[in-house]
């Protein structure tokens, strides 16, 4: 269990200097996660009203921070360029989360074609009915989605998740030099940013 609280700290630090630079993506951030403390509650008493604020206001202020305010050229600070970020990102990438939000727009789609949705919903007898309907399609996708699984990559997607991921083999050549003492960090973590 060490060796995963250790892993998990690590990919935590990584996304938190890698990917959030920019005050208004930091500042999307927070409004984002007070919506989903928000949908964490309402899915007791609402799950309809949960899932339309976690996907249409904390999942929506939160990507967009991540794609059209965060620097996409090279990070000075930490000494890697964005392809290489994008690379060692456990989880959803840039790629990934398009692939997700695709998924997302295109959920309801069904419904259009077949008010029943296969069989799952009766027909929705008005508009508000039909939100609650895609809503709830939204939280069953948030509940049981696509995950997010890699072994395409070598030494990335067949790791044992309850260790720390070296990440050697995805090293740019240009960073070798800088990231020489990091390549595992399976004991080691930066100090903070000043």
């Amino acid at each position: 269990m060490g060796n995963f609280r250790d892993a998990l700290r690590t990919q935590r630090w990584d996304d938190h200097r890698y990917y959030h630079h920019s005050r208004i993506n930091q500042t999307l951030h927070l409004v984002s996660a007070v919506s989903f403390l928000f949908s964490y509650v309402m899915i007791f008493k609402d799950p309809a009203i949960s899932a339309l604020a976690g996907w249409l206001v904390a999942m929506t202020t939160r990507q967009t921070g991540h794609f059209f305010f965060e620097p996409k050229d090279y990070d000075v600070v930490n000494r890697a360029t964005h392809e290489y970020k994008e690379e060692i990102k456990v989880g959803y990438n840039l790629r990934r989360k398009v692939v997700l939000l695709t998924i997302w727009a295109l959920a309801p789609l069904p419904l259009y074609f077949d008010p029943s949705y296969f069989g799952l919903f009766a027909p929705a007898a008005d508009k508000t009915g039909f939100v609650r309907q895609v809503a709830m399609i939204w939280l069953a996708l948030g509940i049981g989605g696509p995950r997010q699984g890699r072994s395409d990559r070598p030494g990335l997607g067949n790791q044992n998740p309850h260790r720390s991921v070296s990440r050697h083999q995805a090293l740019p050549q240009g960073a070798v030099c800088a990231f020489a003492g990091r390549a595992d960090r399976s004991g080691h973590r930066p100090p903070p940013l000043g």
